[in-house]
């Protein structure tokens, strides 16, 4: 199932507080709450949990759009399925 904009937007505030340190992705209209100095080594701990979590969501979203039907037998295409 592919992933809501709320569920993406979780996530990616989810590595920016575990990498960056950072609490909130919601702009809080200042300079001081809304603007971070980070690491490189953080950056690129968040960037990798980006894109495993990317990487992730693309094998279920496959996986679910190839899975049989309900009631098709997954070995040889029949509607019934095969007890053998």
């Amino acid at each position: 199932m592919t992933m809501t904009t709320k569920d993406r937007d979780r996530m990616l505030e989810g590595i920016a507080k575990r990498a960056l340190d950072i609490p909130t992705l919601t702009a809080r209209k200042s300079d001081s709450l809304d603007f971070h100095e980070v690491s490189v080594w953080g950056l690129l701990e968040a960037l990798r949990l980006a894109y495993s979590a990317g990487y992730e969501q693309a094998i279920t979203d496959r996986d679910a759009n190839t899975a049989p039907p309900a009631g098709i037998c997954p070995r040889c295409g029949e509607d019934d399925i095969d007890t053998a």
